[in-house]
């Protein structure tokens, strides 16, 4: 990518927070982000919703129980901005993939928000506010309009999203071996 040091170069970066490939790729982009200037915007991509139609996928009952997870990160955008989402996700992405723990229990997105500096009542909103799953949905379906298949995928600028299946040369679509589910590795 080639900026001057003054220009900033937008980067859409869909993530669900339990996939531990899209992880260990934000912690590159936000590495990245220290060295160039980049406006990485936070979106969710639910790998619920990509692996839904494969009822047998035994990951199936994990994705749905972290969905408090991807709800409060919505909400904290809605409420707090890109910036919040970027602290939660750190927080709930080192809690889980740094810590082993589960995205499920509200005691550890209790502490993912104190960490983040996110007020304790998004959490409480989120847990009780189901509509939030309509708005992930039309999300979802929006995105999949634009040919996005899974994590990760990278829109810079204007381009064509930037997909493990067709666009990053070194990944491929497949059944991540850590967490069952259809992403790109």
């Amino acid at each position: 990518m080639t900026t001057s040091t003054t220009d900033t170069q937008m980067v859409r970066f869909l993530f669900d927070p339990g996939c531990p490939w899209i992880w260990r790729i934000s912690q590159w982009i936000r590495d990245v982000r220290r060295q160039e200037p980049l406006d990485v915007r936070w979106e969710l991509y639910s790998l619920e919703y990509v692996n839904r139609a494969n009822a047998d996928n035994p990951y199936l009952p994990m994705l749905r129980r972290m969905r408090p997870a991807l709800r409060l990160l919505e909400l904290a955008r809605r409420r707090a901005g890109n910036a919040a989402v970027d602290r939660l996700y750190l927080a709930l992405g080192t809690a889980h993939h740094e810590r082993g723990e589960d995205l499920g229990d509200v005691a550890v997105l209790r502490r993912a928000t104190e960490e983040s500096e996110i007020e304790q009542a998004l959490l409480t909103a989120a847990l009780k506010d189901t509509a939030l799953d309509d708005e992930l949905e039309q999300q979802y379906a929006e995105i999949e309009q634009t040919g996005a298949i899974g994590v990760p995928t990278l829109f810079i600028g204007d381009a064509a999203p930037l997909t493990g299946r067709s666009s990053i040369p070194s990944l491929a679509v497949r059944t991540c071996e850590d967490c069952g589910t259809t992403c790109c590795t």
